[in-house]
């Protein structure tokens, strides 16, 4: 029976990456504070993954749903407005992979810059094409103008790993006020084509951002 200071909880699915022995060490560590339940059970808590819709039709037939809660920075997989209608709280925790996902924009936009898929080719067909850079012409971040869009939790970071490394930094976000951050300049998005090296989204996916990218 479930108690206001130990409520249940359950995991509503995991992420690809997660094993078996880190949902077990996940219980062990929570279950001083919670009543882990299986997997998809009607819980107080409960805790989602990215590719796990949860709205009305997940909700029909659970009693006990107090808390929704997403291991994500994104949260369109959540009818948050119905939840909120139903007296279910929501949480997103986008500090968890922030670091991941910065990390992995910063590996795509070196591997883009450094040539790396000619150099990988290159290589594997025996030739050193260190004298050919001139035709190969890889760039530097810090010859860059590099365009964010959406400055929250991910984007705010990711300015601040490639202001480090050099970069001059553009920030578009109709929410933040980027003349707080001094390293970065303000550009309005219908610009960015005409003053961005590179543009790099990390804004979170809603109406305002869905098909902003398209043939215009």
């Amino acid at each position: 029976m479930s108690t206001l200071l130990r409520p249940t909880f359950s995991r509503w699915g995991r992420s690809v990456y997660e094993t078996d022995r880190d949902i077990a060490f996940e219980e062990q560590g929570l279950s001083r504070w919670v009543e882990v339940l299986s997997a998809y059970s009607d819980a107080e808590i409960i805790v989602l993954h990215s590719k796990q819709p949860f709205g009305s039709r997940e909700l029909e037939g659970l009693k006990n749903v107090r808390l929704v809660v997403t291991t994500t920075s994104g949260w369109d997989h959540m009818d948050v407005a119905f939840l909120k209608a139903k007296c279910v709280r929501c949480l997103r925790m986008p500090l968890i992979r922030r670091d991941a996902v910065v990390e992995s924009i910063l590996a795509m936009l070196l591997h883009h810059n450094r040539r790396q898929s000619q150099f990988l080719q290159d290589a594997h067909a025996g030739l050193w094409t260190r004298d050919s850079l001139h035709s190969i012409l890889p760039h530097r971040i810090q010859d860059q103008r590099i365009a964010i869009v959406g400055l929250g939790v991910i984007g705010k970071r990711l300015a601040e790993v490639l202001h480090t490394l050099g970069g001059h930094i553009l920030g578009c976000d109709p929410m933040v006020d980027v003349t707080e951050h001094g390293y970065i300049e303000s550009v309005k998005w219908d610009d960015i084509p005409t003053t961005a090296d590179v543009v790099l989204f990390a804004c979170s996916h809603n109406e305002s951002s869905h098909n902003m990218v398209n043939t215009d």
